[in-house]
């Protein structure tokens, strides 16, 4: 996609684009290419698990990364472990917001 060529982008804004599970490989590709992002809204985009887990090691890259939204977006308790394990690395995040999602108490 044209976001490759755009190594400078620090901000992407993509909530409610119905990425669903199919586009969320094709963004994981693409955050690899994007070294210098720090913030990601991907918010109200149907990710469910399947979604999330492959972003969330894209995301774990980002080492600029302080804000992701990933609010509305059908994750559960399988999404919610990938995205612990492959965001404990990023000393910069300060806001991640994972509200409206299915992810029980016992995960948290």
């Amino acid at each position: 996609g044209a976001l490759r060529h755009c190594q400078e982008l620090s901000h992407l804004d993509l909530r409610c684009n119905k990425i669903k599970r199919k586009g969320a490989k094709r963004l994981a590709d693409t955050l690899l290419q994007l070294p210098r992002l720090s913030f990601v809204d991907v918010s109200s985009n149907d990710l469910g698990d399947a979604g999330v887990q492959r972003l969330a090691e894209a995301l774990g890259q980002c080492h600029t990364l302080s804000h992701l939204d990933l609010s509305y977006n059908g994750i559960r308790a399988e999404g919610a472990a990938v995205l612990a394990r492959e965001l404990r690395e990023l000393r910069h995040l300060k806001y991640l917001d994972v509200s409206s999602n299915l992810i029980s108490r016992e995960v948290v």
